[in-house]
């Protein structure tokens, strides 16, 4: 019997552990060459591994805790202290260390903590007073030598037409401490004959060490259809990084199928008489060259064409998606209709449609007048009954 109870009593102490955990990565963060003065970006993702949603505190430790700064992946404008991830999810965050300017040389330490935090609600039971927790450990070597030099990892281009630009992308890495801005020289040619030439040098890359897309495009008005050749150059500080020769194909316009879909079309919040609702379409790039799209739409009453709504025209990359926004005030209330389309490269979609209904009027009016009603009728009624016991 003595160890039935023991057994129980474990297991009522291990059960509410098992219901909350977590994970961390990386489990260090090495920055070596740190300039003084200088930014530095690391990514950091945290796993619930529990089921329940669970809230997590973030702090920072040792010789670089006044240094961080915690972002999430999607917002970097707001410096957070916590974070809500769902059971069984994750969520990547920024981190940002800031190297004082007036850091001596030397290694500096420190420890980025993840903790549950634990409910306040007493009626979820011990289980939300259960705190789990983990570390990524910090190493920053903090040097007074400023460190200009980075790696170009590939180069390549798109085919085109007549008339669309030729864009070149450059993935490019900075493997130095402060934040570079790579020279990129292009110089075309048609056979021996230069063409046309393009210099970019305003792009800044962080000295995270990880790859960052330049993309560089040349316009190609003028230019006869054919074959042709790039001669690009990265540098940085001078110091040529990576020189290549490319070979592409302009086709006349055309030669590049158009295909774009409309997936979408979405009214934001409840719609309200006398205020504006914003409308989104979601429209696919599925063709194999850059369109410009723009959305339309009628919106109906009762059958009625009553307005029309037009999004900006902006251009969408091959394979991509466009949010595709305008915007609608309903004056009355009732059920609308919106039919719209996209309209891009001189074709169009077909048209989607969706429907809402904006409350308001005379049904409003009669349903909150029956509940007066109602309410008076009940409050006389009391009264009456009262009366009639005194």
């Amino acid at each position: 019997m003595k160890k039935i109870i023991t057994l129980l009593i474990l297991t009522v102490m291990v059960q509410p552990v098992l219901a909350i955990g977590i994970g961390i990565s990386p489990s260090e963060i090495n920055i070596n060459n740190g300039f003084k003065g200088a930014e530095y970006e690391k990514s950091l993702v945290i796993f619930n591994t529990g089921q329940e949603q669970t809230n997590f505190s973030l702090s920072a430790e040792g010789d670089i805790s006044d240094w961080v700064s915690i972002y999430k992946s999607d917002n970097l404008s707001s410096n957070i202290t916590n974070v809500l991830i769902p059971g069984e999810d994750k969520v990547s965050l920024i981190i940002v260390f800031r190297v004082p300017s007036d850091a001596s040389n030397g290694n500096y330490s420190g420890v980025l903590d993840v903790n549950s935090v634990p409910s306040t609600d007493v009626s979820e039971g011990s289980q939300s007073q259960m705190v789990v927790g983990a570390s990524s450990y910090v190493m920053i070597n903090v040097t007074g030598d400023q460190i200009l030099q980075g790696e170009v990892t590939s180069i390549n281009i798109e085919d085109t037409e007549v008339e669309y630009p030729l864009k070149t992308n450059i993935l490019i890495k900075n493997t130095g401490n402060v934040v570079a801005s790579p020279k990129i020289e292009s110089h075309f040619y048609r056979g021996d004959e230069e063409v046309g030439s393009l210099v970019n040098d305003s792009a800044s890359i962080k000295p995270t060490g990880v790859n960052e897309k330049i993309v560089t495009k040349w316009n190609t008005h003028g230019q006869a259809p054919g074959n042709y050749t790039l001669n690009v150059i990265v540098s940085l500080d001078g110091q040529t990084l990576k020189s290549e020769n490319i070979s592409f194909t302009i086709y006349p316009t055309g030669t590049f199928s158009r295909q774009g879909n409309l997936t979408d079309i979405l009214i934001e919040g409840e719609p309200e008489v006398d205020k504006v609702s914003k409308i989104t379409a979601y429209f696919n790039n599925t063709g194999q060259i850059e369109t410009s799209a723009k959305f339309t739409g009628e919106v109906y009453k009762d059958e009625e064409l009553l307005d029309t709504i037009k999004s900006d025209e902006l251009t969408v990359d091959k394979y991509k998606q466009a949010v595709l926004v305008g915007y609608f005030k309903p004056t009355t209330p009732g059920e609308y209709v919106i039919k719209g389309k996209v309209v891009y490269s001189g074709k169009e979609t077909p048209v989607n449609e969706v429907s809402f209904k904006v409350p308001g009027g005379f049904q409003s009016l009669f349903i909150s007048g029956a509940v007066a009603i109602f309410l008076i009728l009940a409050l006389l009624a009391v009264m009456v009954k009262k009366k009639k016991n005194n």
